[in-house]
């Protein structure tokens, strides 16, 4: 394996291939949004809140690593069980997922959040975005 530098535009960092174990970018973005989509359930609603709607999820056959992937069906089953209050749901794992990528939540509860979604995904496969998860860890090694 050669070495190859990459440049992480949102660091502004060089990383050179082979030193460190990448995920893809859509990977690790699952990832964060499972995990986002987790945190903001329980931070707003308690664990045993997000375990019942991880069961509601579940009886209409979204798993749990479907969640990524079939995220407007998730604000289906949401609206169907919080009514208007799961667009605060919603803005909250939005918020959490935004502030995983040190990005600016520069949108309201008004805006049409799957969208806001839609483009951030972009963005972090476009502009090679990490989460700050995998960011500290990479300077924790590289600081040891």
């Amino acid at each position: 394996m050669g070495f190859c530098p990459r440049v992480d535009r949102s660091l502004g960092i060089h990383v050179p291939r082979g030193s460190i174990t990448w995920e893809a970018p859509r990977s690790s973005y699952s990832k964060v949004l499972n995990n986002s989509f987790d945190t903001a359930l329980e931070g707003l609603l308690g664990r045993g809140v997000q375990n019942e709607v991880d069961r509601i999820l579940e009886s209409k056959g979204i798993r749990e690593e479907d969640l990524p992937s079939r995220f407007d069906k998730v604000i289906e089953v949401l609206q169907q069980a919080f009514g208007e209050c799961s667009r605060v749901i919603i803005h909250r794992v939005l918020r959490v997922l935004y502030e995983e990528y040190s990005l600016p939540v520069d949108f309201s509860y008004q805006e049409t959040l799957l969208d806001r979604l839609t483009l951030l995904r972009d963005m972090i496969v476009t502009d090679h975005l990490h989460p700050k998860v995998l960011t500290d860890s990479i300077f924790a090694d590289s600081h040891s």
